[in-house]
């Protein structure tokens, strides 16, 4: 489907369709991609490549009906699945939507009034991991009608020790440009803090926490390689 498709009021309504489709089935299981090309590969494999992991980061919702469970809902994955699996709820950040959904549906992860429904996770730039620098990066932005994110800038970057600003820059840029929120009526003005920090007492490397506060704040958190 197009990005803008996975709106959560588009998909109730695709859900209804898949349920009348299939009326005579007791249990129905949908993933819902945004390239036809991922969507043509198999979904249970003993061993997934690379390339598996960036076709189901394309899948961005997932229809779920069980009747014996008495289960129907859809599954907004911003990120994509980061697990192939047919098992729903597999993607970070998710939204679940008990269906018939009420009348204000609302996300995890929203821009105002909006469901942010498509995104590249965030992460830990290595090289500025790998150097140990911290610090923040505000952006400004423009959030148009049809949700894409344009006229990025950078407003004020910090960073320890300076020099690294611009691997935390940049990195932010990189993923702010691939957000998409749901369509609105109208272009709104974005402006968003990314927060990197270096925290040794995290078990692992390269395994970052991302904490939300939207529409103003991301900050995501990793511990350097040893």
């Amino acid at each position: 489907m197009r990005p803008q498709d996975f709106a959560p009021g588009k998909l109730v309504c695709l859900a209804s369709t898949f349920k009348g489709q299939y009326s005579d089935r007791g249990r129905i299981m949908v993933n819902i991609f945004s390239s036809s090309q991922a969507a043509q590969g198999p979904i249970l494999m003993q061993e997934y490549t690379g390339e598996d992991m960036a076709r189901f980061a394309q899948m961005h919702a997932q229809y779920v009906f069980d009747a014996d469970r008495r289960e129907d809902y859809v599954e907004i994955l911003p990120a994509g699945s980061d697990i192939p699996s047919p098992l729903p709820g597999v993607g970070p950040y998710g939204t679940r939507i008990d269906l018939p959904a009420g009348a204000a549906i609302h996300c995890r992860l929203e821009l105002g009034s909006r469901c942010l429904i498509a995104l590249d996770d965030v992460t830990y730039p290595p090289e500025a991991l790998k150097r140990r620098v911290g610090g923040k990066v505000t952006l400004a932005a423009a959030v148009t009608r049809g949700g894409c994110i344009r006229h990025i800038q950078v407003v004020k970057t910090e960073a320890t020790p300076r020099d690294g600003e611009n691997l935390l820059a940049n990195a932010a840029v990189r993923n702010l440009s691939t957000w998409r929120a749901e369509p609105g009526s109208r272009q709104e003005a974005l402006q968003i803090t990314y927060s990197y920090v270096i925290d040794d007492s995290l078990p692992e490397s390269g395994l970052p926490r991302v904490q939300w506060a939207l529409p103003t704040d991301v900050m995501v958190t990793d511990r350097p390689p040893k």
